[in-house]
């Protein structure tokens, strides 16, 4: 009896300590992020922008979840000689830090002032969509600058509920969520009661917007292939175009020069009607390669796949392209294959 209390009162002393210094640690990366935070926050956002990419580039020399970025490239297929895989990774830090760089400001930015720096493609079919249905979901990945969302829809004048992933440091999350609705952008959770969440606000207002990026590691979903490995994917937007009768239009925001991007906003599709929408715009959608026609007739069609299962296979097709392209504005960062591809991350 007195050696269970005794290793009760050691398990509870240690996690006890365990709390203690991960409440520290949250503490420390807190006053670091509010700090720099109010920097960028005073100057210009180019410079603070600039700023941004080189505090990126430097702590990505320094920090071990680097190896997470080389690993991502690896498991890709994007094959890169040494030094060109350093450069991808050097850009990757770069343009992360640039998005913190340029956080503070884009909600305090005239309309006149983001017009300058924003170069919009391909949006007027979204509004004629969104004129007849209400409604829309605005999908894409942590590619660019996925922080601008919010305030690029502001601009276009439609109101947004976005969809997100908290961060494991919750004062640094409230932070961020702090940036996100000063746009009047209404946020929900991602979490098991996310669904539940988004039904409600689609039974309470119907004109707006929903915005999702779909390219976290899921441990719900359906196993669809993302760079040629079946990896846990939402059904999500698949689902509520199908229940709802709400298009569906990927985005994507890329960085060209500095604090200026350009977006491309694809038509969009009902879920439903997907292999039609294929069948329509296989060549803008695609890189024009035979290889990439050839999977996207493939999957039109295929009889034996539900419009919900092409709708996602879709998604993650498109995602994968636009990381191909740019591989260096993905966050490469987090894991979003399966774990046993990570084993050996730290070996690398």
């Amino acid at each position: 009896m007195f050696d269970f209390i005794k290793s009760m009162r050691c398990y509870l002393m240690h996690k006890l300590l365990k709390s203690i210094f991960k409440c520290g640690f949250y503490m420390i990366q807190a006053i670091f992020a509010y700090t720099m935070y109010f920097i960028f926050w005073i100057l210009p956002i180019d410079f603070a922008s600039f700023l941004g990419g080189k505090i990126g580039e430097l702590l990505g020399k320094l920090l071990t979840v680097t190896n997470i970025a080389i690993k991502n490239l690896q498991i890709c297929g994007l094959k890169f000689n040494k030094s060109g895989e350093q450069l991808i990774i050097k850009k990757m830090w770069n343009n992360l830090g640039r998005i913190i760089g340029e956080l503070p400001h884009w909600h305090n930015l005239s309309d006149n002032e983001f017009k300058k720096r924003i170069v919009i493609e391909d949006f007027k079919d979204l509004l004629i969509e969104r004129s007849i249905h209400k409604r829309a979901i605005i999908v894409s990945g942590h590619i660019g600058n996925w922080e601008l969302y919010n305030r690029l829809m502001k601009f276009m004048g439609i109101k947004v509920r976005f969809i997100y992933q908290n961060l494991n440091n919750c004062y640094v999350d409230n932070l961020v969520n702090y940036t996100r609705q000063k746009t009047g952008t209404i946020l929900i959770k991602k979490g098991s009661n996310s669904m539940r969440k988004i039904i409600a606000e689609l039974k309470k207002e119907s004109d707006y917007v929903l915005g999702m990026l779909v390219d976290h590691r899921y441990s719900e979903g359906i196993a669809v292939p993302f760079f040629n490995i079946n990896v846990m994917t939402t059904q999500t937007p698949a689902i509520l175009s199908e229940r709802y009768n709400i298009p569906i239009s990927m985005c994507r925001i890329i960085r060209t020069n500095g604090a200026r991007y350009r977006v491309l906003i694809l038509p969009p599709f009902l879920s439903q009607n997907i292999v039609e929408y294929i069948r329509r715009y296989k060549d803008k959608i695609s890189d024009n390669s035979k290889l990439a026609i050839d999977f996207l007739e493939q999957l039109a069609e295929n009889t034996g796949y539900s419009s919900t299962y092409k709708t996602t296979v879709f998604i993650n097709y498109l995602l994968s392209q636009w990381i191909s392209e740019n591989p260096d504005q993905w966050f490469l960062l987090h894991k979003r294959f399966p774990r046993d591809f990570y084993k050996d991350v730290c070996k690398i």
